[in-house]
């Protein structure tokens, strides 16, 4: 019987993990045609309960930027993961510095690289495959707030246990975040724009652990994703 329960927990627990990733299956045919991807800036959305002071023009300079140092810190990540080992990425990634530039010389802003033909963009950019993604960061309170809220859930936490009552709280960071982020990163095919490969993630701030720490576990965990590995090729 407690072999039955673990086998439905693992069961139960690979089919959520695997929601959050796709791969195409015509991906083993297409995969020997690339050689060269483009990361281009992810698309960057700033949105929930902002401070009082911010403007909304405030909040697309901040979105502007955060979309180039988002796609910064993907490129970095998988770089570094690639290769001629094993389990090395097999690909060449083209810099940022010269994407933004050819985009530039397009007329083509990085908000409008995010969503536009992904078949156009790679004829300009003169790669095999575009990864684009996105990052959005829904705001819930400031980190003030979140200490707070923090120090007084620990506290009744232990006065509960301490008079022996029954010990439940919602989910852990959910009453003190500060932040909800969902990020998502997708391999697109130059020649006909189809979806080769998609992950998902989310997770929650708070006060201790800051968005930008969040946003950079998420770019890691992508790269970790990643498909096109030498070991694919043998």
């Amino acid at each position: 019987m407690k072999k039955n329960v673990l086998l439905i927990i693992l069961i139960a627990t690979v089919a959520v993990s695997c929601q959050n990733r796709f791969v195409t299956n015509t991906y083993e045919s297409r995969k020997f045609e690339h050689k060269q991807v483009a990361v281009i800036p992810l698309e960057s959305v700033y949105t929930g309960k902002m401070p009082e002071n911010i403007t909304k023009e405030d909040i697309r300079k901040i979105e502007d930027a955060e979309s180039l140092r988002f796609q910064d810190l993907v490129h970095s990540r998988l770089i570094f993961k690639a290769g001629t080992r094993r389990n090395e990425i097999a690909l060449d990634f083209i810099s940022p510095s010269i994407i933004n530039s050819k985009l530039e010389k397009a007329n083509i802003s990085t908000r409008e690289a995010a969503t536009m033909d992904p078949i156009e963009l790679a004829k300009i950019l003169e790669v095999d495959v575009i990864a684009r993604g996105n990052v959005t960061m829904n705001r819930f309170i400031s980190d003030l707030q979140s200490l707070k809220i923090d120090a007084v859930e620990t506290v009744a936490k232990q006065v509960i246990a301490a008079l022996g009552g029954p010990l439940y709280f919602p989910r852990t960071g959910t009453l003190s975040r500060t932040y909800r982020i969902e990020s998502s990163l997708e391999l697109l095919d130059a020649k006909d724009g189809a979806v080769l490969w998609k992950t998902a993630l989310l997770r929650n701030a708070d006060w201790s652990y800051k968005p930008e720490d969040a946003v950079a576990s998420m770019a890691t965990q992508h790269a970790s994703y990643f498909p096109y590995r030498n070991k694919e090729f043998k």
